[in-house]
């Protein structure tokens, strides 16, 4: 009966479905431009608080700085190589902080494309270590997976001297697991993923302290839980949500969480499975304030980039999340690494998000999205080596307004 069901589905979808562009053009969003990065692969991703430039991490092969002025024709202004792997950046306007393997934060100056500054952090040396900076560039977030803390950027001494405080999770285990972080769009608060625990801890940024951790719950709904070759979205599937990546509304007051699950716990125990395979969004008292269900893979699965070899492991790892705008209103894009596209939603009302659609990218394995400051449009950059832009299938607008 499957194999039927799943045949019948797959004639609808060929008959239905002309080809990408087509989908994309009815569902409002559309590939932009592709630009292929000077680096064979591209994980991280960083945004000037205008949206004008963007600043790609490339592993070993150092950073680009690509301008996005003009939409149609992004050119990448500098390539530096780095030594050593780059694991993570963060950007201001003039100064690119880059985490490479091994514990060490680097300093670039734009403007030369020289690393001016390298600082040891002992404490962050056994793990990847992952950055965030504030709005303002005055605190850098610093996490591994095993610690995280914030680095003091308000006095005018050397970057190797400024102060570093460590984040104090106070939960049972005493193993946070601080994997990802993120500051509101106003620099006001600062929320910090525990995957493995399921948590958000809520810090303080003047005093580094935890204000508030909250558990993220569960989800249920269907996926596919058996690779058999015939995916079909319809057995009964609870899970941990366990994010990856986060990103604030455009207001501070909501929290959007893509809920990948943690790659080294056990993909099922006690009939709940690691990961909710889905999006969230969150108020932020930790309240549920909305839970994807299936979206993400049901449409995945409409247009035939659904891998059933992924299905009794984690799906299709939503992994990716960034706030923007789209039509002049508030929207958020969710990269999911084995769909090879972007989802986008409209978040005018966070409770009740409008689907735009899905787009796919031009390269594969979506490693990382981003907004455009106040243009509305998106990008994503990911294992290729490509970066790719996404517009609304009308037209851009160059300003936005609103909240």
């Amino acid at each position: 009966m499957k194999k039927l069901i799943y045949w019948l589905f797959g004639a609808f979808v060929v008959l239905t479905i002309c080809n990408g562009d087509a989908l994309a053009a009815e569902q409002g969003m559309r590939l932009e431009k592709a630009l292929k990065l000077p680096g064979a692969s591209a994980t991280s991703l960083a945004m000037s608080n205008d949206g004008i430039q963007a600043l790609v991490g490339m592993g070993k092969d150092g950073i680009a700085l690509v301008n996005l002025k003009n939409l149609k024709a992004p050119y990448v202004v500098k390539h530096i190589p780095l030594d050593g792997q780059v694991d993570s950046v963060a950007y201001n306007s003039r100064v690119a902080f880059i985490a490479l393997s091994g514990g060490e934060i680097a300093t670039v100056d734009l403007k030369t494309g020289k690393a001016s500054e390298i600082r040891e952090l002992k404490e962050f040396a056994d793990a990847k270590m992952k950055l965030a900076l504030s709005p303002q560039g005055d605190q850098l977030l610093v996490m591994n997976g095993k610690k995280a803390g914030l680095i003091d950027l308000r006095t005018r001494i050397a970057f190797d001297q400024a102060p570093l405080k460590m984040i104090e999770f106070k939960i049972e285990n005493d193993s946070p697991n601080p994997v990802s972080g993120t500051f509101s769009p106003d620099g006001k608060n600062l929320a910090i993923v525990l995957q493995k625990n399921n948590m958000i801890g809520l810090v303080n940024r003047q005093t580094g302290e935890v204000e508030k951790i909250f558990s993220l719950g569960e989800t249920k709904h269907r996926a596919d839980l058996v690779d058999d070759d015939f995916p079909l979205i319809e057995e009964i599937f609870v899970a941990r949500l366990e994010p990856s990546e986060i990103a604030f509304s455009s207001n501070g007051q909501f929290i959007y969480t893509v809920n990948e699950g943690a790659a080294d716990l056990p993909t099922k125990t006690n009939g709940v499975w690691s990961g909710g395979r889905n999006f969230s969004i969150f108020r932020i008292d930790g309240t549920l304030a909305f839970d994807g269900l299936d979206k993400l893979e049901q449409t995945a699965l409409m247009l035939g980039v659904y891998s059933d070899k992924l299905s009794p492991v984690r799906g299709i790892e939503p992994n990716a999340v960034a706030n923007g705008r789209l039509y002049d209103k508030p929207a958020i894009a969710i990269g999911a690494r084995h769909t090879n596209g972007v989802f986008f939603f409209q978040t005018t009302f966070p409770d009740k998000p409008f689907f735009y659609g899905m787009v796919l990218s031009s390269g594969k394995t979506v490693e990382a999205v981003a907004g455009l400051g106040k243009r509305d449009g998106f990008i994503s950059v990911d294992q290729s080596g490509m970066l790719t832009i996404y517009l609304p299938t009308n037209g851009p607008k160059e300003v936005g307004t609103g909240h």
